[in-house]
């Protein structure tokens, strides 16, 4: 298997050196990773300004490549500027969970989200703050990664990792977990002021609340923003209203 790597804490983070070291357990690894640290940059890409790259080759061969950009221009660097095909696109490890709500602006599930869209499956990994997952729950983790994606069709999976693991979900995404304002900072600046709004429900079935109960939250998610419900709903009004444009 062919893996490329990437992650938003940047490329010397010690998630993203974790991560590298467990991914070439199971495949040959590239990493495509940014050159600073990218959270909370969402899937943002750069349009109009040339990127940087620098590239350095490990002892074994890993070719390692730092990218002047977002974690999403890492994966479009990977899949398009180097000339290989990819497998599988892993993100991570992210520094903080990337739950509920908060998967919206995560460069860490963006990864994973341009991925998808290219053809290549991904998985993104995050992890509490206070302590990163050792290789024995990475390599068990990993066993049951392999039978969701083969029973599933979901080209993106969302793996958070809480401290000392008690078991494994699979989960669906929660909602509210942070909430930044801006507030003044003086000089005509501003700066986020945030604030935790979580609400524990006790629901096994939600990211949040099975990470907060001590498991390993595994969430199928999709690039698609479409309200299914309310197209089901709004499917035939054009129909009923007689409107013809």
């Amino acid at each position: 298997m062919k893996i490329l790597l990437t992650n938003d804490d940047g490329v010397g983070a010690p998630g993203i050196a974790l991560l590298t070291a467990f991914a070439k357990t199971v495949g040959e690894v590239t990493v495509a990773a940014p050159m600073t640290e990218q959270s909370a940059k969402s899937q943002s890409i750069c349009l109009r300004s040339p990127i940087p790259v620098e590239k350095t080759v490990e002892e074994d061969g890993t070719e390692i490549y730092a990218v002047g950009s977002t974690p999403a221009d890492c994966v479009r660097f990977g899949l398009t500027a180097l000339g290989k095909e990819f497998d599988l696109v892993l993100s991570g490890i992210n520094r903080g969970f990337n739950l509920g709500n908060d998967i919206a602006y995560s460069g860490t599930c963006a990864a994973v989200f341009e991925a998808a869209e290219r053809g290549v499956p991904g998985i993104a990994f995050s992890a509490d703050p206070a302590g990163f997952p050792d290789a024995d729950t990475l390599g068990k983790v990993w066993k049951a990664l392999e039978t969701i994606r083969e029973k599933s069709l979901a080209a993106c999976l969302n793996v958070n990792f809480p401290l000392s693991p008690c078991g494994l979900r699979v989960t669906k995404q929660g909602g509210g977990y942070y909430m930044d304002n801006l507030v003044p900072a003086g000089a005509g600046l501003y700066r986020a002021d945030g604030a935790f709004v979580y609400k524990n429900r006790g629901d096994l079935t939600l990211d949040t609340d099975a990470v907060t109960a001590g498991y390993v939250s595994v969430t199928p998610l999709t690039v698609s923003r479409t309200d299914r419900d309310a197209y089901l709903a709004l499917e035939n009004v054009e129909t009923a209203s007689g409107l013809i444009l």
